[in-house]
């Protein structure tokens, strides 16, 4: 079963805004998110059974929990004997010099005034 990336719906979880130099970082950013993801979606075809089961395009998430960024791909797989659907998620954590430096200084700008807060 070939892998389209073309066909790939892509959700972004949190947002970054625009500018030519957030642009240009966000553009590569992207690049490896795909590169990742074009690797973890063909681990992922190769451990399903492809006499039975069928698997669905690619979901990849850009998250944020707490203090932490992560790149995540899903797809679900289907057995088309019992119907049964189970999603295989891989998630791997974004390192902080990955994030754009502009959206690091909004970051940073928070930390101080949150740590700012707790300290009064």
């Amino acid at each position: 079963m070939p892998f389209d990336p073309i066909s790939w719906i892509i959700i972004f979880a949190i947002g970054f805004g625009g500018g030519s130099a957030i642009n240009y970082d966000w553009n590569r950013i992207m690049e490896d998110i795909k590169a990742w993801a074009n690797r973890v979606v063909g681990d992922i075809l190769d451990t399903i059974n492809k006499a039975l089961e069928v698997a669905s395009d690619a979901i990849v998430y850009l998250l944020k929990e707490k203090n932490r960024y992560y790149k995540q791909v899903e797809v679900y797989v289907m057995n088309i004997n019992t119907n049964n659907v189970k999603i295989v998620i891989e998630k791997e954590i974004i390192e902080y010099s990955e994030i754009p430096e502009e959206i690091r200084q909004e970051l940073e700008q928070k930390m101080k005034i949150k740590l700012m807060k707790m300290k009064t």
